[in-house]
Parts: C-alpha cells; sequence; structure tokens
C-alpha cells in the first residue's frame, strides 16, 4: 500500500505495531534525533522519541516514554499540513490523520 494510505490507517485504528515498525523502518532514534535536529534548528524542544507507539521503553526497570511540548506538536502538524498541501502533491492533513 502506499505510505499515505498505511498513516491513514495506522492513525485510524491507533495501530501501534505499525507506528513502530515505520519508525524503525524509517532509522530508529538515532534518524529520528537527526532529522528532529535538522528541522527545529536550533529553537528550543523538548520533543524525545524513543518508539513509534509511545508505549513504555524499559531501561532496567525504569519505564521511559516519548515526550513532546504542545509547542512540538504544533509544529509537526503545521509541517505536515504545508507539506502535504502543497499543489504538486495533492494531499492534504486530513488524508493521513484521523479526522
Amino acid at each position: 500500500s502506499p505510505l499515505i494510505e498505511l498513516l491513514k490507517e495506522m492513525n485510524r485504528n491507533s495501530n501501534n505495531i505499525t507506528a513502530n515498525i515505520l519508525f524503525e523502518k524509517l532509522g530508529g532514534v538515532s534518524a529520528h534525533d537527526a532529522f528532529w535536529k535538522k528541522f527545529i534548528a536550533g529553537k528550543k524542544s523538548g520533543l524525545r522519541m524513543l518508539n513509534g507507539s509511545g508505549g513504555p521503553v524499559f531501561v532496567g526497570e525504569m519505564k521511559n516514554y516519548n515526550m513532546a511540548t504542545c509547542r512540538d506538536v504544533l509544529l509537526v502538524l503545521g509541517s505536515m499540513h504545508d507539506y502535504l498541501s502543497d499543489p504538486s502533491r495533492k494531499f492534504s492533513l486530513a488524508d493521513v490523520l484521523s479526522m
């Protein structure tokens, strides 16, 4: 299936397995961190992604979770909107998110 369809279905059903697989196939934590540093370009950010699902990541007995500020979420959503609504792509944010 095209990625846009996978994302829509993943979000519609809150499919954490697909989210984790995509996160890992796209390079995992290190690839995400590198992308985010380039994307955020020195602005303050509290974003920390440990997996694609948001479920706990255990280090010993300690649970660690993904973290994001409201500002981070709005930056991501705004960028997704701009990217998807580019006339050359002919998509919208509604094509990806469960709206």
